[in-house]
């Protein structure tokens, strides 16, 4: 290895002979200051779409990596201290590694602590051709009173000017949404915590110029995503023993992946897949070909929100099955126990009559799916002494704590064998009391860690794996017993990071005008995504519309209460069922398929306006939001066999539309598959378009031949 020296002095700036650092290959070309300017990364150039630069350091600013260190074990935060690239040292050096470079910070002294205590290594590799850069971080730290709690490494600032670019951001909505001309001072910011069902994944698109910044950790370990003003970008970890001196981990010990592309958003999302399918969440395979995955989880049509105690579902489901002739149905059934909604978890007791209406539930092909909470334990009941040996606890012993419905509850650590087989308890039983066709565990799949610092639970204190694992161990067993049985496992949220025990993943918050199908368009065909609220105070032309879009982006439709077959509710009854048959008409592609992309088209597509309305919080206040939705949009999609593609299309306006679009290559002929309550439609065939004319409101899916 050639180790090259640019500064030996106190502080390197007064070292006139340092020069900028540029790492280039073929694809991509990154720029660092020098030693004296704390090797800043000043920019990055997407050579592969027209050279467009990223990034724009600011003075004094962590622009490569920031650490923070604790003398407390992270009980009292102004016990924290923070050192940066810009922070003097005793050296700074530049050595050459395979690919790349590895900056090297000597002798980082600690404010008011130890003197020259730290040694920082932050390393980028850009192998020839590739268009990808992998970064780590390391840290060496020799003090005897203070220890490392947690990195932010890449910190990228400037990434794009305002108003100049798309971005595309995680967010609860099936993973992401995407910015249009994002204003760096105005536009979202946010920290996004991992495990959850936040993906750790940015893209930022200046035309068909995008730079793609993602974690790329095969292990899941707790993180965040950082944004923040100015178009910044960081990925936030705590280390394992995070804040114990003399054992926490010298660094997160996963790459961040930083590369540029040609594209949109959909490019971002490929890149993305190519790293995720060959994760351990993956491992299993495509649902298609998995022994263990149970059918009905990707061949329920349409899904149902209720709640309230045996009579009064039955009477629900009676009017909703007349209501659905011919559609696999699921009832996400809420008030089956009991015990009021959010109170007395984890203690769940059936009502007398559940076991039954269940039965006819699953007799008539509505499969009841009750509720369970798997992740805290209300502090107001007589076993809560019990919970807090394997509660997460904070640096300071006292347990990790969140309140709902007026009530205290304890966040339990899944790394504990107690935790675990109450979990597994929970499961089984309630199958039992229920009859249940489907299990949902609320709060597994969506909510962020807690960090953990008991040290009898045996996991490495804060940071680490040990959460993902932890749930990984507790969800195995129960995913091996309910689908022996044929009854999918669902969670709340769109989480990756156990995509292989739970089978179908429910996307509950109200959609955005920004949404994309960014899950979807990485894990079509390894899970299933349900779900698209919808309330009463929306017209049944908005629920078409959020439903549509839905279903062109392969999630199962409804997760809609029981009220849309009450009297008066009609039309909404009718626009689900229309939309119901059309997935069930193209299960092998909108149920076991993979979703490839967007329908391109070859002019102009009017659009029209959407309005729904989103609660205000827990108010009754309501916000407006008003889209103007493509008048026809479509998807590509591929069979599990990766041998058929088919086209899925749907007129938004309430008249009839003709649209050309671009044709992939080879396309010879489009073939109508008949839907019920659908007109047919004939699509004409070009040399590298083709066009159609849809009725209002249609949904066609043609076969690609």
């Amino acid at each position: 290895m050639r180790k090259l020296l640019v500064g030996v002095c106190g502080f390197v700036t007064s070292c006139a002979f340092a020069a900028p650092v540029l790492l280039e290959n073929e694809a991509m070309a990154i720029r660092f200051s020098s030693a004296g300017s704390g090797f800043a990364v000043e920019s990055i150039v997407n050579k592969v779409a027209g050279g467009a630069a990223f990034l724009s350091t600011g003075p004094k600013v962590s622009d490569f990596w920031e650490i923070q260190l604790t003398s407390d074990g992270g009980v009292q935060p102004r016990n924290t201290v923070r050192l940066q690239n810009h922070t003097p040292s005793r050296e700074r050096l530049l050595e050459q590694v395979e690919g790349g470079y590895a900056f090297v910070w000597k002798g980082l002294s600690i404010p008011g602590g130890e003197k020259e205590a730290v040694d920082v290594r932050a390393e980028v590799r850009l192998p020839p051709g590739s268009a990808q850069s992998l970064w780590t971080i390391s840290v060496e730290n020799r003090s005897a009173k203070w220890a490392l709690k947690e990195t932010h490494y890449p910190c990228l600032r400037g990434v794009v000017k305002s108003g100049q670019a798309d971005v595309l951001m995680p967010f609860k909505n099936l993973g992401a949404r995407l910015h249009k001309a994002y204003d760096t001072e105005k536009g979202a910011v946010g920290t996004f915590g991992y495990p959850g069902w936040y993906p750790m994944v940015a893209a930022y698109l200046q035309g068909e110029a995008g730079l793609y910044v993602a974690a790329h950790d095969p292990d899941g370990r707790n993180k965040s995503i950082v944004f923040g003003r100015g178009a910044s970008v960081e990925f936030l970890t705590p280390v394992e023993n995070s804040g114990c001196v003399g054992k926490a981990a010298e660094g997160p010990r996963y790459p961040v992946a930083v590369s540029v592309f040609k594209g949109d958003w959909w490019t971002a999302a490929h890149l993305y897949r190519d790293w995720a399918l060959k994760q351990k969440w993956c491992a299993k395979g495509m649902m298609a070909r998995r022994p263990d995955f149970p059918k009905a989880a990707a061949e329920t049509d349409l899904w149902i929100l209720g709640n309230g105690g045996p009579s009064s579902v039955s009477n629900q489901m009676v009017k909703a099955r007349a209501a659905l002739p011919g559609l696999d149905l699921a009832f996400h059934w809420y008030g089956w126990n009991v015990q009021p909604f959010d109170t007395h978890y984890p203690e769940f007791l059936a009502q007398a009559g559940v076991r039954g209406v269940s039965a006819w539930m699953n007799d008539v092909g509505i499969r009841p799916m009750p509720y369970l909470n798997g992740r805290i334990w209300d502090q107001s009941l007589a076993s809560a002494p019990y919970a807090r040996v394997d509660a997460c606890a904070k640096p300071d012993g006292t347990i990790q704590r969140e309140r709902y419905a007026n009530r205290d509850f304890a966040v339990m650590c899944p790394w504990t064998a107690g935790w675990r087989r109450t979990l597994v308890y929970n499961a089984t039983n309630t199958v039992v009391q229920t009859s249940a066709g489907a299990l949902y565990y609320d709060q597994i799949t969506c909510s962020r860690p807690q960090l953990c610092f008991n040290p009898s639970h045996g996991h490495p204190l804060g940071g680490g794996s040990w959460w993902a694992e932890g749930y990984r161990q507790a969800l195995q067993p129960i995913h091996a017993a309910l689908s022996a049985k044929g009854i999918p496992l669902t969670s709340e949220g769109t989480a990756e990071s156990w995509i292989d025990d739970v089978d179908a993943l429910l996307n509950w918050t109200t959609p955005e005008a920004d949404d994309v199908p960014f899950y979807p368009a990485v894990y079509s065909g390894y899970t299933v995504y349900f779900g698209t609220p919808v309330q009463g105070w929306d017209s049944p032309e908005t629920l078409w519309a959020l439903e549509t879009r839905a279903l062109l982006w392969g999630v199962a439709p409804g997760w809609v209460g029981h009220w849309t077959f009450n009297k008066g509710r009609e039309d909404y009854a009718r626009n689900l069922l229309a939309i119901g048959r059309v997935r069930h008409a193209a299960r092998d592609f909108l149920a076991w398929g993979t979703l490839e992309g967007p329908l391109r088209f070859s002019e102009e597509v009017k659009t029209v306006p959407v309005t729904w309305k989103v609660r205000k919080g827990k108010t009754e206040d309501f916000v407006v939001r008003t889209a103007e939705f493509p008048g026809v949009q479509g998807t590509w999609w591929r069979d599990a066999t990766g041998g058929r593609t088919a086209l899925v299309v749907a007129n938004f306006a309430a008249r009839p539309n003709a649209v050309s679009f671009v044709l992939p290559q080879g396309v010879t002929a489009l073939v109508p598959r008949a839907i019920e309550g659908q007109p047919t439609v004939a699509a004409r065939i070009g040399a590298e378009k083709a066009s159609l004319t849809l009725a209002p409101h249609q949904i066609a899916v043609l076969e690609v031949r």
